[in-house]
């Protein structure tokens, strides 16, 4: 029966592990980096969805758009005095519109509010209508028409530069 005897079988050079080491180190490095350019959320170019989120926590009461609420109004009111929305990114103009659909099974605009991209008001709509462009947060959200009635409407907000 032959034996091998040799002592250093299954060692590494010294030198091979780090440099296999330092590939898989980069190598996660570079992953990662691909990942967070790559994965939604993670870029500062996402603004409609946080602008959406606040635009949502001026204009409700209680959880509920309120038919008699003017958005033009409760966005500026809440600003620092200026005749100007501080919700709204700066260098972006924003369309609010909240919607629902009526008796006739079309949809209505509620109400609905167009900011400059500095964030002043400028109208109703855009002049020139929103662009197709913009990027668009739609959410459903509850619409009271009257005391004791509330029905389903949606919120929608554009941005673009």
């Amino acid at each position: 029966m032959s034996r091998s005897s040799t002592g250093d079988r299954g060692q590494t050079e010294p030198l091979a592990a780090l440099v296999a080491v330092s590939v898989m180190a980069l190598g996660l490095a570079l992953y990662g980096g691909y990942l967070s350019d790559v994965l939604p959320g993670n870029s500062d170019r996402h603004v409609e969805g946080a602008t959406q989120d606040r635009v949502w926590n001026e204009i409700q009461t209680n959880g509920v758009f309120d038919e008699s609420t003017d958005i033009e109004t409760v966005l500026v009111a809440g600003s620092t005095g200026s005749n100007e929305a501080t919700d709204l990114p700066e260098g972006y103009n924003v369309y609010v519109a909240v919607t629902r659909v009526g008796d006739d099974g079309r949809t209505e605009v509620v109400d609905s509010h167009y900011f400059a991209s500095d964030s002043s008001p400028a109208g109703d709509t855009p002049s020139d209508g929103v662009p197709d462009a913009a990027n668009n947060a739609t959410r459903p959200v509850p619409v009271r028409e009257s005391p004791g009635d509330v029905e389903g409407g949606r919120l929608v907000v554009s941005v673009w530069t």
